[in-house]
């Protein structure tokens, strides 16, 4: 993951079968049902440029993900950012501050002591 060029996390839409079967907010239906994957918090920490095609991750990660539901657009757009490193550290702050294990014992705590 480190070596790599890019390290984009696509999420996957349910099939039309799926669709019928279990319904819009089935488990297979990442974009919809608003599914934050690991894989793309894994990737910021290890110094990659954040890359979704899931508006509900850009909603969560705002400005430190390159996001657009075009899968063309979005490797354009994410070559170009490739090497915006400050972008990359803010984004790497940004998930070490917010998504580790540490910050959900403390909300865990938080939400205890009330």
């Amino acid at each position: 993951m480190q070596k790599s060029i890019l390290c984009p996390d696509f999420r996957p839409s349910s099939s039309q079968k799926d669709i019928d079967e279990f319904g819009i907010k089935n488990g297979k239906n990442h974009l919809e049902i608003g599914y934050l994957p690991c894989r793309i918090l894994k990737a910021i920490s290890y110094g990659q440029l954040g890359i979704t095609n899931s508006k509900y991750v850009k909603d969560i990660l705002k400005e430190h993900v390159v996001y657009n539901s075009n899968m063309n657009e979005l490797f354009h757009m994410a070559m170009s950012e490739r090497n915006n490193y400050t972008k990359i550290k803010n984004a790497m702050v940004f998930v070490k501050d917010n998504f580790t294990y540490i910050n959900r014992v403390h909300e865990l705590i938080q939400c205890l002591c009330i």
